[in-house]
């Protein structure tokens, strides 16, 4: 009887203490889920917009994060498992699947507006209108995936680039050598490939997009440079058609663009053999992050490798994760490259979207885009204060000291390149479609890159 008793005692007090753990959790509709890439969100970010919303609006929201490591890991989580996200941060191609598989719901472009007239009464934002506050090629981008910015808003963007140790390649002729996708690849390649002590190049672990496109890239390299009159006219409609079928065109078979071009049976099958040929002719070490923090240690095995603009700001930016690295190099290589961009999108899941649509605008403020920016080293949505910030910056000297030391010469106009890419990089710069239909054989090809020689 007393065992029974005790356990009586003990659900009666489990029972007592439900009510009080649930009156600890706060409704749903007062919980703001962010789902995004591990460091592409200052963390304060959460709290400023916790405060807004009970300064602005009375109301007491709480932020929680939850982090992916790759668009497909996303994906997976909102399409196949329906988990309940509120904010979802995928870049371009995979905006596009999930509209197409109706995984999103449409954005409330009148709540937006009205969230950003309160935000431009506080001067923290230019306008009320989102699409006017983006850059124009990033607009016209954007249109791509998603028409009229139905459902998603650009966030953070970037280019698909190298970067490389310039404390170890540090010759004005290897400097000159490492703005070609051919730095990356076979003969032309970096000056260290017969060391093999060095992994001469880091790839992306399972980016089959992206080594695609830098396979592809480096391939058609002579005839970009030919197309665009020497890289000196990104306009020219021929170049403008090699570079959006590389980046669009996943066709196969003879009455390919493809074959009839270039006598290549499948795009796929070119680009698998290319990366298989650059793993025979350089040491060549797979990665998804280690690459960059490595760079950022100097560790001397970590040389150069295919990078995100982003992974290259993060860790040349002072940020509270990783100091500066001041021995770096991003370049965008001249031939053209990818441009990338990250988007706010509501899952059709979300379970919150009110909240949601508040804080896509709290997103585009001017004093949010610089604190993401500062942080990762990638160009946010609001134009107005990319203009203002780089200004900033460039005005700065104060900046560019490391320890009371000034920083490398280079390090300067490099960055700022970087954060800040020109309109000539712009205009070199194409947004990645979707595989489609082919989105197994993609997957398929880091299984074929990676099998033994």
């Amino acid at each position: 009887m007393k065992k029974l008793a005790k356990i009586m005692i003990m659900l009666f007090a489990f029972v007592m203490m439900v009510p009080a753990f649930a009156a600890c959790t706060p409704p749903r509709d007062q919980v703001l889920r962010i789902y995004n890439w591990g460091y592409f969100l200052h963390p304060e970010v959460g709290a400023r917009f916790e405060q807004y919303m009970l300064s602005e609006h009375g109301e007491e929201v709480t932020v929680q994060f939850f982090y992916f490591d790759s668009n497909e890991t996303a994906y997976r989580t909102i399409a196949e498992q329906g988990l309940d996200r509120d904010i979802v941060v995928p870049s371009d191609y995979m905006v596009e699947r999930l509209i197409a598989g109706e995984y999103l719901q449409r954005l409330d472009h009148a709540l937006i507006t009205s969230e950003l007239a309160r935000h431009y009464a506080l001067n923290q934002v230019s306008s009320t209108n989102f699409r006017s506050l983006l850059r124009a090629p990033i607009l016209a981008s954007s249109n791509t995936y998603d028409p009229g910015q139905l459902y998603s808003v650009p966030f953070l963007w970037g280019t698909l680039g190298i970067m490389y140790n310039r404390s170890i390649i540090s010759s004005s002729e290897d400097v000159a050598l490492m703005r070609s996708w051919g730095s990356l690849f076979g003969e032309g390649g970096i000056p260290i490939r017969a060391n093999e002590t060095y992994p001469a190049v880091f790839m992306k672990s399972a980016q089959v997009r992206d080594n695609y496109a830098a396979a592809m890239l480096f391939y058609f390299s002579d005839e970009l440079r030919e197309r665009s009159n020497n890289l000196t006219n990104f306009s020219n409609p021929l170049y403008i058609e090699l570079m959006e079928a590389i980046f669009t065109n996943f066709d196969y078979g003879t009455e390919s663009f493809w074959y009839t071009e270039f006598g290549i049976n499948d795009p796929f099958d070119h680009a698998v053999e290319i990366l298989r040929q650059q793993r025979r002719d350089m040491n060549v070490t797979f990665e998804m992050d280690t690459g960059m923090f490595n760079m950022q240690e100097n560790i001397p095995t970590a040389t150069a490798g295919l990078a995100w603009s982003t992974d290259a700001g993060f860790v040349m930016n002072e940020n509270p994760y990783a100091p500066v690295a001041d021995m770096l190099y991003y370049v965008a290589p001249e031939e053209g490259t990818n441009l990338w961009i990250n988007n706010l999108v509501i899952p059709e899941s979300a379970g919150n979207p009110r909240l949601a649509n508040k804080f896509i605008a709290f997103s585009l403020r001017e004093d949010i885009a610089r604190l993401n920016t500062l942080s990762t080293g990638s160009p946010a949505a609001n134009q107005e204060a990319m203009v203002a910030l780089e200004a900033e910056l460039r005005a700065d000297n104060t900046r560019w000291v490391n320890d009371g030391q000034p920083r490398p010469a280079y390090f300067k106009p490099m960055i700022l390149n970087l954060m800040f890419p020109s309109d000539d990089v712009l205009a070199r710069s194409f947004i990645m479609g979707d595989f489609g239909d082919r989105f197994g054989e993609g997957s398929l090809m880091w299984n074929r890159v990676t099998a033994p020689l």
